[in-house]
């Protein structure tokens, strides 16, 4: 019994002495915290720049809406600068500046804000602010897809991609919207395409922030479907004309391949293209007998229209051997 008592009596001052230590541990970190604390050291802050125009008129170039800035202060000020709400200094820039703030004029305007603290700012990575200024205008210009687009194999756009809404209001300084005449699209990157998409596609962001584009989205959509091809005997024309020699091609009859969505495959039809033998500087009698052939009319909707052969032979002949003799009068 004595010993279980004495055990006891033991673990209960061990942990007396570990309280004791603990505490006093505590103690002394919390007295060497407020001890580094009252001492002086450097840091670095960041202070947002707040300004002030009329409505109607815009910064050049957007000036900085936040700077950095080295201090020398307090540990306790600065302690309570870093976690305290953000440092704002606001801006009249219409005349007080002369359209340029200096570091010593945005210097004061901090120091006002830091009144009371123990910190002293030692140089700021701005040394001149520009806050030259002019009219607002808003101009309403077309937007330019920027696209890089891959499909599916035998699968291309049907029609150009459209855009809507199809133009933007950009609102900035007039010398810098006047000379604007579209704006483009973000980067579009499509791969595997094979049926018709619909993106949401946000447009490039000005890199003057004095710019504002309205709206700052479009929607894009992408018109893809499967191509085939499709084959045509198409009548070759002469584009030249003599008064009294016919020119006569050969062969008279040349195969197309065209390229064709299936949305319009039906409808596409020899009569919508146009193939001529160009006879231009090709003298009549002349040794050469050669003709190059040219498609000079074919839809819009088709892709890669290629010939079976590129050039054509042709003769001459009068055209009174041609002429058909009257029928004989009963």
């Amino acid at each position: 019994m004595q010993v279980s008592f004495f055990k006891k009596r033991v673990r209960i001052q061990l942990r007396r002495d570990r309280a004791i230590i603990l505490i006093c541990l505590a103690t002394s970190l919390l007295f060497w915290f407020f001890v580094k604390l009252s001492q002086e050291y450097s840091s670095s802050g960041e202070v947002r720049l707040n300004y002030y125009l009329p409505p109607d008129k815009a910064f050049i170039q957007m000036p900085p809406s936040k700077i950095k800035m080295n201090l020398e202060g307090i540990g306790w000020d600065l302690l309570s600068l870093h976690f305290g709400s953000p440092l704002e200094v606001s801006i009249d820039a219409t005349n007080q500046f002369g359209n340029r703030l200096s570091e010593q004029a945005l210097r004061l305007k901090i120091e006002e804000k830091l009144r009371g603290e123990k910190i002293s700012i030692t140089s700021l990575d701005y040394q001149n602010i520009d806050l030259r200024f002019e009219n607002a205008t808003s101009k309403r210009v077309p937007v330019r897809l920027h696209a890089s687009l891959k499909f599916e194999a035998e699968h291309q756009l049907r029609k150009a991609p459209s855009i809507s809404p199809d133009s933007v209001t950009i609102t900035g300084p007039s010398s810098v919207v006047d000379s604007l005449v579209f704006w483009p699209t973000d980067s579009l990157i499509r791969e595997g395409l094979k049926s018709d998409e619909t993106l949401s596609q946000p447009l490039l962001p000005p890199d003057n922030k004095s710019l504002k584009l309205n709206p700052t989205k479009v929607e894009v959509l992408l018109p893809v479907e499967l191509f085939v091809e499709k084959d045509f005997f198409v009548p070759v024309q002469v584009n030249q004309v003599q008064d009294s020699f016919i020119i006569i091609p050969y062969p008279r009859i040349v195969k197309l391949t065209a390229v064709v969505g299936m949305s319009r495959f039906n409808e596409l039809e020899a009569d919508d293209f146009m193939l001529e033998a160009n006879m231009e500087g090709i003298e009549i009698r002349s040794e050469k007998d050669l003709a190059p052939l040219e498609i000079t009319a074919a839809p819009d909707y088709v892709k890669n229209i290629r010939l079976a052969q590129q050039s054509a032979r042709f003769t001459f002949a009068l055209k009174d051997s041609l002429d058909v003799p009257p029928n004989p009068p009963n």
